[in-house]
């Protein structure tokens, strides 16, 4: 039977958090892995009100997090907001239980997970008076902490912040309801999954020649959702595997030598060397299906 690869591999991409940690203490693991995008966002009120009402109204998969969050726990995205807008989302979740007949004890709980993951910071008054005449005053703190932070975009679908010189994601509707989304955002939560495959392939991979059968554990569950019937073979393969994927990312003439050694080792299990080398070409497609495009701000 030919290895099968799952259509979607469910990755865990809060894991990249982790991997950014490895590539800022070691030169070899950057050189490994290259660099990673991340992005500094200012977030408004109602974009965190709208994320709050969809964890606890409309989300089917209790463990479901939104684009916002999966951006943030993967490093992708650090979301700064300002303490106005703390205030403001806890003083909306009052009247949005009401409006959605949703329990006040679940709003709260959520607000209070998805709070642990913003940067509260204030802007300098000094920017903030450097704005006169604004369409809506509670969109300058907003706009200063965008400045003062050197901020990527603005999580935000009002279009007063846009004409008033902020940088915002754009947004386009969707669905029959026609609700606003950010395609950025999309695309991000994308490239924070696909980064994590490949990284924790090409990690997992090298550490398992360098540091051998512990390291082979950390690995061997992706290469298990990778690798459908991969719990059914043996044990002996399953570590050449794991050799395999970094032999996947060497250069042909370090491959070539490394392949020389792992016959050495398997040279009583010779017939099961085309397995071996079938896993090679498998992992480099699931490399190439999931190289990660970095988004883009429009």
């Amino acid at each position: 039977m030919k290895p099968t690869a799952k259509k979607n591999i469910p990755v865990n991409s809060a894991y990249l958090l982790s991997l950014r940690q490895l590539i800022k203490s070691s030169k070899f693991i950057k050189d490994l892995i290259g660099d990673l995008a991340q992005f500094r966002l200012v977030i408004d009120a109602n974009c965190i009100l709208g994320d709050i009402i969809w964890l606890v109204k409309e989300r089917k998969n209790p463990e479901a997090i939104t684009q916002i969050q999966e951006c943030i726990l993967a490093g992708t995205f650090i979301v700064y907001c300002t303490k106005t807008v703390i205030k403001e989302v806890d003083e909306h979740l009052k009247d949005i239980a009401s409006q959605h007949n949703i329990p006040m004890d679940s709003l709260k709980k959520e607000w209070k997970s998805y709070k642990a993951m913003l940067k509260i910071k204030e802007p300098d008054k000094v920017i903030i008076d450097k704005y006169k005449n604004p369409i809506d005053p509670d969109d300058i703190p907003i706009l200063a902490l965008a400045e003062l932070l050197s901020a990527d975009a603005i999580i935000n679908k009002d279009r007063d912040l846009k004409s008033m010189g902020g940088k915002v994601l754009s947004a386009k509707p969707v669905g029959d309801k026609g609700v606003l989304v950010f395609e950025f955002c999309a695309s991000a939560r994308d490239y924070s999954r696909k980064a994590t495959v490949t990284a924790i392939l090409k990690v997992g991979g090298a550490f398992s020649i360098v540091v051998g059968f512990e390291t082979f554990k950390i690995i061997s569950g992706i290469i298990a959702q990778i690798v459908v019937w991969i719990e059914k073979l043996p044990a002996w393969i399953k570590i050449i595997l794991v050799a395999a994927t970094f032999l996947a990312l060497l250069h042909p003439k370090s491959r070539e030598f490394m392949l020389k050694a792992i016959r050495n080792i398997v040279d009583a299990f010779k017939e099961s060397m085309p397995v071996i080398f079938e896993i090679i070409n498998k992992i480099e497609m699931i490399l190439a299906e999931n190289k990660p495009i970095t988004p883009i701000i429009e």
